[in-house]
């Protein structure tokens, strides 16, 4: 997977919250989301860790669905979804 860009799970959930401490990361993440001229890859994994975040700071399940099939998924928001194998990791 040379050339590609993988997006991982701490950016997108950088990008999602502003906590108080945290709003230099948010702010780098959203940045880093903003500035990308090439479709990215993210992981299945990555996209389940993401979730579980999300319902671990009391995001209704609906709203979890929505922020990922409207907000991430739309239009595949510049993200190219691939299945973890061996074969990525060179195995």
């Amino acid at each position: 997977m040379k050339d590609k860009i993988f997006i991982d799970t701490n950016i997108l959930v950088y990008a999602k919250f502003e906590e108080k401490d945290e709003t230099d990361k948010n702010k780098i993440a959203s940045e880093v989301l903003d500035a990308l001229d090439t479709k990215p890859v993210v992981s299945v994994q990555v996209l389940n860790e993401f979730a579980s975040v999300l319902l671990k700071h009391k995001v209704a399940d609906e709203d979890v669905q929505q922020i990922l099939l409207k907000n991430l998924l739309k239009d595949a928001w510049l993200f190219r979804l691939i299945w973890l194998s061996f074969g990525i990791h060179g195995r």
